[in-house]
């Protein structure tokens, strides 16, 4: 009897940005020279998205918290930007929790155990809190928050949610991982920003994890690894700038992937008795198409393979932590077979894998 995931949902806000508005508003917001700007759209057309959902517009399509005629360096403060996140926030994740909630025919009071990630936005009374209310959840619910990891947050949400499982066998852990990319949004030339600005949208995912006798089908939590690369803490960065959180990102990131995950995945699948060979399918965190086109060769997977991984990427963008959930709910629909590994990749440089198994 271990832990499975029984269920998943996800949600996107009502707002669709294509990828040609999305380079249109770069451009303008970035006051970019001629140059740049066809750097930009080179950059734009070549990074694997198609359209992403953006909670910072309205329904009829429009923002105010970037101002064409602002200082690209000050479009609005850090405190500005937390001011929106979590009425933007907490129905997003409300409505993830919902779907997660019909597709496994649970009820609210099914829950144990609330488990929140998100590294976008902090509150106090915060995420959780609100989730609680929405759902109608028990005042004495115990949470737990996993903040400020960045993409491979979610597979440390589920190993949380595992533990609590584990040691608690007649519990319903209720995950909920959102993300509000487009708050954090930078045009001044910052190292790393016009690729972030290119990739990131915004979503929100829930999961339900616990042991339940009659759902054998459902893919069981078989382990989860963790690996902090070396020489890499400087691939990738994360911080509280005066005008949202500001991103480092170093275009050596797959150059480095390319060397280390390989050894990686097959140190920690011999610790449960596995090869690489003996895995079916594979869920990879699109931090972009060249990371996704790296792993692809290291492991030698057929392009079918990521099919998904690239349709999320293609649709939605990297949505941070929530991503990975969005791959899985996925392959889990259309009945992928197992052995599943998914992996994400976050500041550290940090990979997080999970894998998933019949029993």
């Amino acid at each position: 009897m271990k832990p499975r995931i029984l269920s998943i949902g996800t949600a996107t806000p009502e707002y669709t940005l294509t990828q040609e508005s999305a380079l249109d508003l770069s451009v303008e917001l970035s006051g970019a020279s001629p140059r740049r700007a066809r750097a930009m759209q080179v950059l734009y057309k070549n990074c694997g998205v198609s359209q992403r959902h953006i909670a910072i517009y309205d329904a009829d399509g429009h923002q105010d918290l970037y101002q064409p005629n602002a200082n690209p360096r000050h479009h609005a403060s850090t405190s500005e930007r937390m001011r929106r996140y979590l009425p933007l926030a907490a129905p997003l994740a409300e409505e993830a929790c919902h779907s997660c909630l019909a597709r496994s025919n649970m009820k609210p009071e099914s829950i144990t155990h609330l488990v929140t990630v998100s590294c976008t936005g902090f509150a106090a009374p915060g995420l959780d809190l609100a989730i609680i209310d929405q759902l109608g959840l028990a005042r004495d619910t115990p949470r737990v928050h996993v903040g400020f990891m960045g993409c491979h947050g979610a597979i440390n949400g589920l190993r949380v949610a595992h533990a609590l499982a584990l040691a608690h066998r007649d519990s319903v852990v209720l995950l909920c991982c959102v993300e509000l990319c487009s708050l954090h949004f930078q045009f001044g030339g910052q190292q790393g920003s016009d690729v972030a600005n290119a990739l990131f949208g915004d979503g929100a995912a829930a999961c339900l994890i616990g042991i339940d006798p009659e759902v054998d089908h459902a893919p069981v939590i078989a382990s989860t690894g963790s690996m902090i690369f070396e020489n890499t803490q400087g691939a990738m960065g994360w911080w509280i700038g005066d005008s949202g959180f500001e991103m480092q990102l170093s275009p050596s990131v797959p150059d480095h992937l390319a060397q280390v995950v390989k050894p990686w995945i097959e140190q920690w699948l011999e610790k449960v008795e596995m090869r690489i060979e003996d895995i079916a399918c594979w869920a990879i965190h699109p931090g972009g198409p060249r990371v996704l086109k790296v792993i692809g060769n290291v492991f030698q997977l057929d392009p079918l393979i990521t099919s998904m991984t690239s349709q999320v990427l293609r649709e939605h963008g990297n949505m941070s932590s929530p991503t990975i959930l969005f791959i899985l709910q996925r392959m889990l629909d259309v009945g992928s077979r197992l052995p599943i590994v998914a992996m994400a990749f976050g500041p550290g440089l940090v990979g997080e894998g999970l894998l998933l198994t019949k029993s």
